[in-house]
């Protein structure tokens, strides 16, 4: 076998390319240490589960949302989270509130969902649905509430029929 000789550009060439590497790879653990966990999807649907973003007064719009807790270095292998998914109207006021409490693994991924029937008299117009996820509610995790993934959100459109 023949000895292998680096010229200084080589050494160079090489000593640069594993600098860019550490540095994408602590841009990676940055980006993770920011949420524990990523909301991967926001859909509003019917009351029979079919994508909709277009609902008549008075129907029912369900939001599904899917969650996912990365494998993380020393993180803990499970945790327990509070989702909440908020209905607002074009003037920003909140018509739903709904909520779950599960307990998700790292690697796994969660689907979950709420929603409700849109008042008869709401106006028209176009409404966000937001989905968070939190270690609790803040009234009672006080100075330890923690949002565990980046806010998400969806519109949809309410017409008069």
């Amino acid at each position: 076998m023949k000895p292998l000789h680096l010229n200084e550009r080589s050494s160079l060439t090489i000593t640069l390319a594993v600098l860019l590497a550490l540095a994408s790879l602590t841009i990676i653990a940055l980006a993770q240490d920011t949420y524990l966990m990523n909301i991967k999807s926001v859909d509003t649907m019917d009351f029979e589960g079919n994508l909709k973003e277009t609902f008549i007064k008075g129907e029912v719009v369900n939001v599904n949302a899917t969650l996912e807790y990365p494998v993380l270095y020393k993180k803990p292998p499970s945790v327990s989270y509070l989702a909440l998914i908020r209905i607002t109207d074009p003037a920003s006021r909140m018509i739903i509130l709904s909520h779950s409490v599960d307990t998700i693994s790292q690697g796994e991924v969660k689907a979950f969902g709420g929603g409700g029937q849109i008042p008869l008299d709401a106006p028209s117009g176009t409404y966000e649905a937001k989905v968070c996820v939190w270690n609790g509610w803040v009234s009672v995790m006080g100075e330890n509430w923690e949002s565990y993934a980046a806010p998400v959100s969806t519109t949809f459109t309410v017409t008069a029929g």
